[in-house]
């Protein structure tokens, strides 16, 4: 076997890894590549990585921002998004560099 077709079987591999866990009532299981989410067990300290797509990440508990399991929190639960992605968001929205930027031109400015 050539060395692209072992590089070729191993993407293919790891695509599939990859693919998001979601399954439907049917059981379908979803046909896109998910990230890496963690749900992390505070008593033994191990984390469980799931892959899940960003569709079906708020739905399944997970922060689609950062990955995190945040279900059950009623800030999530409400937003879709944890505490820390969201207070980052917000952070992103207000930039001192643009604090002028809605000021009326038409505005006299005092010399």
């Amino acid at each position: 076997m050539s060395i692209r077709r072992q590089q070729l079987k191993r993407e293919r591999y790891q695509r599939k890894q990859r693919q998001c866990t979601y399954t439907d009532d049917q059981g379908m299981r979803c046909a896109h590549e998910g990230r890496a989410c963690e749900l992390p067990d505070y008593d033994s300290g191990h984390v469980d990585i799931e892959y899940v797509c960003g569709e079906h990440a708020a739905r399944m508990g997970y922060c689609p921002g950062c990955g995190q399991f945040w279900g059950g929190v009623g800030s999530f639960e409400m937003t879709g998004l944890c505490d820390n992605c969201r207070h980052a968001e917000a952070d992103n929205w207000h930039d001192e560099d643009n604090d002028g930027y809605w000021e009326d031109p038409n505005q006299a400015v005092a010399i």
